[in-house]
């Protein structure tokens, strides 16, 4: 069989475990090629990318090695989307990548490159996703003398089309969140976790209309949460966890779609405002391990399937109406949070849903009621929480 016009091949998770088919190298007229998923293995050939007409390539999920070719790419290619996530590739990416004049989707997540970015990546002004977190990647070299690996570089201000960049999880040192941001007016997408920012989230952040997911956690911010925050009207999922955070939560725009809110593990205090009972969207809230105060009723969060209150200094009233109904009820956590009686709301919930249950360190006393099939199911209870999205849009490249 004569394959050689062939222009779209698409094996995404055929067990192909093997190296890279030469013969694939001659295909001149390919445009589309998926093999992720399939165990590909062994280095990825730098004629791949010569292929004149190649425009879509999806390499990921694979256990290809080595570096990325330093290929001399050019005016002469015309490929626009290059996804290698969740590789075994390694070694630093050759200045050529930012060349890629039609390329406007790169997504080198979940590898092990590392070094400084190439500042010609500040060339592809026609991309709007850019994946590159997982790794480590370097910022500009700040010289001796210091403990940083380096800033997080601003030629991604000139990437004005950017909807989604991904920068978390690699080591950029510890250095101020990048003001630059406020320039990429058209994101949906922003995640620099994992990447020891410090200092404050600046309070004069504007330009994010489109926002949906803000993913700033596990890093050494500080400093008071900025109102522009609670201000994005489309944001759905905000991640702020596990920094030095201080202040009061701002009440929330009620009309805000938020669906995630992790502000745990900071040092944040006062009453968890009124407004977030209030938002119609949210399913999730996590705000445990602060110095929150007040007293929270809690049927008011009757239609999360995840809240987590544990570990501040709130009182929660649990409420005496035994045939309250919690619908979507998966994740609960109310540890030292001072309550005095066991849940009656519990026997109503559905022990195939119910995953984490955390009643530790209050002042319950008594005997737990004895609710058969409620007990029954807790022998089976396992954490199942998912983490922040990448970009539920076109992460699955195979799907495009």
């Amino acid at each position: 069989m004569n394959l050689t016009q062939l222009q779209d091949l698409m094996l995404y998770g055929v067990n192909i475990s093997s190296r890279l088919p030469d013969s694939l190298l001659n295909f001149s007229s390919l445009a589309t090629l998926n093999l992720g998923y399939t165990g590909l293995l062994g280095d990825l050939p730098y004629e791949i990318f010569q292929l004149p007409n190649l425009k879509k390539l999806y390499l990921g999920d694979s256990t290809l090695t080595g570096n990325l070719p330093k290929v001399q790419w050019g005016s002469n290619s015309s490929l626009e989307k290059l996804v290698l996530v969740g590789t075994i590739m390694s070694g630093k990416l050759p200045d050529s990548i930012g060349y890629l004049r039609f390329l406007n989707y790169l997504n080198l997540a979940g590898n092990k490159f590392y070094g400084p970015l190439p500042e010609s990546l500040g060339n592809l002004t026609r991309i709007t996703r850019l994946y590159l977190s997982g790794n480590g990647f370097t910022g500009r070299s700040l010289g001796q003398g210091n403990n940083r690996n380096g800033e997080i570089p601003d030629f991604f201000a000139k990437l004005l089309k950017l909807e989604a960049l991904g920068l978390g999880t690699n080591n950029f040192g510890t250095v101020p969140f990048p003001l630059w941001v406020s320039n990429l007016t058209q994101l949906i997408y922003l995640d620099i976790s994992n990447t020891a920012l410090t200092g404050p989230i600046p309070s004069n952040i504007t330009g994010f209309r489109k926002l949906r997911t803000l993913s700033l956690s596990n890093s050494s911010l500080n400093g008071t949460l900025p109102s522009w925050l609670f201000a994005i009207p489309s944001l759905q999922w905000l991640e702020l966890s596990s920094n030095q955070l201080t202040g009061q939560i701002h009440e929330f725009q009620r009309d805000s779609p938020l669906v995630w809110i992790d502000l745990s593990y900071n040092k944040l205090h006062g009453p968890i405002p009124q407004s977030i009972s209030g938002l119609v969207n949210l399913s999730s809230l996590y705000l445990q391990s602060n110095n929150l105060s007040g007293d929270v009723e809690l049927q008011k969060f009757s239609n999360l399937w995840a809240l987590d209150l544990s570990k501040n200094n709130l009182s929660v009233r649990i409420g005496s109406n035994a045939n309250a109904t919690w619908p979507n009820l998966s994740s609960l956590g109310l540890s030292s949070c001072n309550i005095t009686e066991f849940p009656n709301f519990l026997q109503n919930l559905d022990e195939n849903l119910l995953s984490v249950l955390d009643l530790s360190s209050n002042k319950i006393h008594g005997e737990i009621p004895k609710w058969e099939e409620f007990t029954s199911g807790m022998a089976t209870m396992s954490t199942t929480i998912p983490c922040c999205p990448i970009d539920g849009i076109d992460h699955m490249f195979h799907r495009l």
